[in-house]
């Protein structure tokens, strides 16, 4: 699910089951501790970066947009692959019961892929009727003995916070990288902080750090692979920094999964 002739070729419906299987064995894996969260981050990762985030070719992009924009059918490509099912797959991916994401940025990251793809991809996300969703979410909360009204919420807010990361991005877009650094005044950077870095995307911070000149901070890419990259802490722009103003509202929505 992460080799470009794959996934260049598959029909969309045989994409959509793919979806659907690979959601269930890593929620199962995860639940009867075949594999660990770390395992988990990592194999979810992989797929959702060559799905819905960046491919060799086209960085900013994933395979799902690169499809559905060259599709000769784009309305039918959406409804072969936007189905209740499929999103009821990724509603029980994306909301896996782990430790909160200020605990580990590999969960930051993975929370951060969530948001993004629903951004990206919201009629992958909200298709066809609610109620069959949640019927078909039932086959998962049987996995993992969730509370359906507890997911059912959770649902709401990674969508809610998915439309506002993609309004906070579009906005972010209209100036130069610079110019949101000039007006970051936060000394310190947290463990798991979300940056947001233009050519270079969205970013997590792997330790905490002095935000001071020569100072640098590791990051895990949301475009990339598990190895972290060092920034030099004074190049960054936390989005916690720039909770003032227009963006105030956005960003205090989206932090709140970063608690």
């Amino acid at each position: 699910m992460i080799d470009p002739d794959f996934l260049r070729r598959r029909p969309a419906a045989t994409l959509a089951a793919d979806l659907c299987l690979a959601a269930g064995i890593l929620r199962t894996g995860l639940r009867e501790r075949w594999l660990d969260a770390e395992q988990f981050f990592s194999v979810t990762h992989d797929i959702w970066r060559a799905l819905f985030l960046s491919t060799p070719e086209f960085p900013t992009f994933g395979w799902i947009e690169i499809r559905h924009a060259n599709a000769s059918d784009p309305a039918g490509f959406r409804r072969v692959l936007g189905t209740e099912r499929v999103t009821a797959a990724l509603a029980a991916w994306a909301l896996t019961d782990l430790p909160s994401a200020r605990e580990s940025p590999r969960h930051a990251r993975f929370v951060l892929a969530a948001l993004l793809s629903v951004a990206r991809n919201e009629w992958l996300w909200v298709a066809g009727d609610l109620q069959i969703v949640a019927n078909e979410l039932s086959a998962y909360l049987a996995i993992t003995r969730e509370d359906s009204a507890t997911l059912a919420g959770a649902w709401r807010s990674l969508i809610r916070r998915g439309r506002a990361l993609g309004r906070l991005e579009r906005l972010l877009r209209t100036r130069p990288l610079a110019e949101w650094r000039a007006r970051v005044t936060q000394t310190q950077l947290s463990r798991g902080e979300l940056l947001w870095q233009d050519r270079a995307g969205w970013c997590i911070t792997t330790a905490a750090c002095n935000r001071l000149p020569g100072v640098k901070v590791p990051v895990l890419k949301l475009q990339s692979n598990d190895e972290p990259v060092q920034f030099l802490a004074t190049s960054t722009v936390p989005i916690r920094g720039m909770v003032e103003g227009p963006l105030a509202e956005l960003i205090a929505e989206i932090l709140t999964d970063f608690e």
